[in-house]
């Protein structure tokens, strides 16, 4: 390029594979470099054009490429035609995925993988990749899976660890729908471990920090939440593609909002509404953004007096549904109607529970309760809310619960009373009320608890009962391993050196 070269500039820039790397900045310079005219006689950089364009999140300036250069297919003939004319329908693939018109993406995914050949292996990835959310936005868990790891598959035998994270990625959010929550945080342990391996950072690191602290903020480890989210926006990029800065800023208002800190939420729903107008977004995404807004709403006393409108875009993604459905029955529940709430529940938690959609069952069936509460059916009402509790034994569900506030705050209670606590859902009842006086701002009932947080509290109370630290990490739904960091932090602020010094200090401080 210093010598003005452009042509064998364009030749040595066509071999480095600066996409399989991440380097997507790096990339859109030297393609601005070497010109359309050089970019145009290879098929390779052709190609690349609009993906850079695309990933930017400059989809108008992506589809204007292909546009410009659709007649380079026939003019390139051949394997090289075949290859353009494949990679540009996974594209078109992609971008139909983003305005949530899922057949027609999977039809374009079809058509360009009957074009493209196996060593095609970028374009083939976003096959998989397309053809993996289509099916996951209809509830074809199984299919989706099946793509994801061809995808996975298909990235390990070219040493991508941009794909490889991705697919891995892609996984842990499908389990994380089916609500298998402990599933769903290997698969991101796993891609963070495979993003490592890359030779510079990416883009999709990022969304998966925030991923990976959106389960831990679930699972009630709020410090680990706040840890991956904060390196997921530290990462983020300017001017890279608005659903990865969607997926960060949802992470950080309910992180706001989990602290009560309102003003800090609003600033974060307003820099979601700038991405929200760049346009491209994925259905499930604006989904979630707004029903934070109206989760902010309520939270400051407010309710929507109608019910908001929704996206016809929305309407074949079930994800999306199910987060807009929740929302209404919400509203309807804060502005006292139980009774309309209760039928919308219940359909919504059967729906859920056919199609296998665990994280929205849970969900679901608490609000069922809350309306079953509402109506008058305290009987009715406590069944429900243990059923939706048994995920959260086996999974560790936390945050579903206690985000409902002060709404399932005597349903808890009630529940945690019967069977005397002894049972596992009681039990888990009553931690998830101690949690939510402490996320609420409930007055601190020892000197303990202004010193210690809800979890420290929690291993203390565990602790109490001689249990081990397996057990207790068992009980906690959290690992050995974070088990032990807590009672270091424990044993630091009381100035305990081991066990029974802790609990003895912890008697003194007022702990039963």
């Amino acid at each position: 390029l210093r010598a003005g070269d452009k042509a064998e500039a364009a030749r040595v820039l066509e071999g480095i594979d600066f996409l399989r790397r991440g380097e997507l900045a790096t990339l859109d310079r030297y393609l601005e470099a070497v010109g359309e005219d050089e970019i145009r006689k290879r098929v390779r950089l052709d190609d690349l054009a609009a993906w850079v364009r695309f990933f930017q999140g400059r989809i108008p300036e992506a589809e204007s490429w292909m546009a410009k250069t659709a007649g380079d297919i026939d003019r390139f003939g051949g394997r090289d035609g075949a290859y353009l004319r494949g990679s540009h329908a996974a594209l078109r693939a992609f971008i139909l995925l983003l305005r949530g018109r899922n057949q027609e993406a999977a039809a374009e995914a079809k058509a360009a993988e009957a074009d493209l050949a196996p060593g095609d292996y970028y374009p083939l990835g976003v096959v998989y990749f397309a053809l993996g959310v289509a099916r996951r936005a209809e509830g074809h868990f199984k299919a989706a899976h099946a793509e994801f790891d061809r995808f996975r598959t298909l990235g390990e035998s070219y040493d991508s660890p941009w794909q490889v994270a991705v697919a891995r990625y892609e996984l842990g959010t499908t389990a994380a729908l089916e609500g298998k929550l402990r599933e769903s945080e290997r698969f991101f342990e796993e891609a963070l471990a495979d993003a490592s391996r890359g030779k510079a950072p990416f883009g999709s690191v990022t969304k998966l920090r925030a991923a990976y602290a959106d389960i831990l903020y679930e699972r009630g480890e709020l410090e680990r939440a706040e840890g991956q989210a904060a390196e997921a926006l530290a990462a983020m990029q300017a001017g890279g593609n608005p659903n990865t800065g969607l997926e960060v800023y949802a992470i950080h208002i309910r992180l706001l909002l989990a602290r009560r800190e309102f003003a800090e939420a609003e600033r974060f729903l307003e820099k979601a509404a700038e991405l929200e107008g760049r346009g491209g977004i994925l259905p499930r995404l604006e989904a979630s953004i707004r029903d934070l807004r109206a989760r902010a709403a309520l939270l400051n006393g407010s309710a929507e007096a109608s019910p908001l409108p929704i996206p016809e875009r929305w309407r074949d993604d079930a994800a999306a549904m199910g987060t807009a459905r929740s929302c209404e029955i919400r509203r309807l529940l804060a502005r006292g109607k139980p009774d309309e709430a209760l039928p919308l529940a219940r359909s919504l938690a059967a729906e859920a529970a056919k199609g296998g959609w665990g994280r929205l069952f849970v969900t679901a069936k608490a609000l069922e309760a809350m309306a079953l509460a509402g109506t008058g059916h305290e009987k009715d009402a406590l069944d429900a809310l243990g059923t939706s509790l048994e995920p959260g034994i086996s999974e560790g569900y936390f945050s579903s619960y206690i985000d409902h506030g002060e709404g399932i705050r005597q349903l808890l209670s009630a529940f945690a009373r019967r069977n005397g606590g002894t049972e596992a859902a009681p039990a888990l009842a009553a931690r998830l009320l101690a949690a939510l006086g402490d996320r609420v701002g409930e007055a601190p009932t020892s000197a303990l608890a202004g010193i210690l947080s809800a979890r420290e509290r929690e291993v203390v109370a565990l602790l109490s009962e001689g249990l081990s630290n397996r057990a207790m990490a068992e009980r906690l739904f959290v690992s050995e391993s974070t088990v032990k960091t807590h009672l270091y932090h424990i044993a630091a602020k009381l100035e305990a050196p081991n066990r029974v010094a802790i609990l003895a200090r912890a008697r003194e401080l007022g702990l039963s």
